[in-house]
């Protein structure tokens, strides 16, 4: 009975380490992929910095065309003022949506 009980132990234990061998061949290919994309994203960030660092010119984070440098000069501005009884003239520019529409 106890010679049983331990020839059972031992098939469990080779199940359990096959199982085990299995398992852990694709967690070191898991964990090499994982490792080699690191080293690759750690070099890249390495060129960038030294592309930074020993560019003569700076990278600037600017919107594309000319910069004025004093707007004031540049604007044009007309002041409307209105007398309190006066009212401008409403134009009418655009249709709505429900226009001849029986609601």
């Amino acid at each position: 009975m106890l010679q049983h009980i331990l020839q059972g132990q031992a098939n469990r234990a080779i199940k359990l380490t096959k199982r085990v061998a299995e398992l852990k061949n694709p967690i070191d290919c898991s964990y090499n992929d994982l490792n080699n994309k690191f080293e690759i994203l750690n070099s890249r960030l390495m060129y960038l910095e030294n592309l930074s660092s020993s560019s003569s010119t700076k990278l600037t984070c600017q919107l594309p065309g000319k910069v004025v440098q004093n707007p004031k000069d540049f604007a044009n501005i007309h002041i409307i003022e209105l007398k309190p009884d006066k009212v401008l003239p409403f134009k009418k520019r655009y249709t709505t949506f429900t226009e001849g529409i029986d609601v």
